[in-house]
């Protein structure tokens, strides 16, 4: 064996040992839970369908059947909010509405962002958490 194949062999072996995949991924069974795919396990997130459904590599933001919002985060869900007009998600950050009250969901934090705004963008809403 020449040494051009065993160092191909020792950087394929290192690079695939250190890729990193998102950590949620929600996808309905046979049954209609909806679950998500963690780290090579599949965890059960709801029992009933949800009405609609965003997702990015680290949290599930979803509303169920009754209207709830909630957002899972690979840990645990959490209820948001029960009249959630509209919402967006990013990376790890959700914003969401109810009626012209705007509010922020980053790493667990809940935030109300303005009571005065109905139309949000996203980038807007991301940028003043991050400040």
């Amino acid at each position: 064996m020449n040494i051009s194949k065993i160092i191909f062999s020792f950087s394929a072996l290192l690079f695939s040992s250190l890729t990193i995949a998102q950590d949620v991924f929600p996808y309905m069974d046979n049954v209609g839970f909806m679950r998500s795919f963690q780290n090579g396990y599949s965890r059960q997130v709801e029992f009933l369908p949800p009405v609609d459904v965003k997702f990015s590599e680290k949290i599930i933001a979803y509303i169920d059947n009754k209207n709830d919002f909630f957002i899972y985060d690979g840990k645990e869900k959490e209820m948001i909010s029960n009249m959630a007009s509209s919402y967006q998600i990013g990376y790890h950050i959700a914003a969401w509405n109810t009626g012209p009250i705007v509010n922020v969901w980053d790493n667990g934090k809940k935030r109300t962002l303005t009571r005065f705004g109905r139309n949000f963008l996203f980038q807007i809403a991301w940028l003043f958490s991050r400040i």
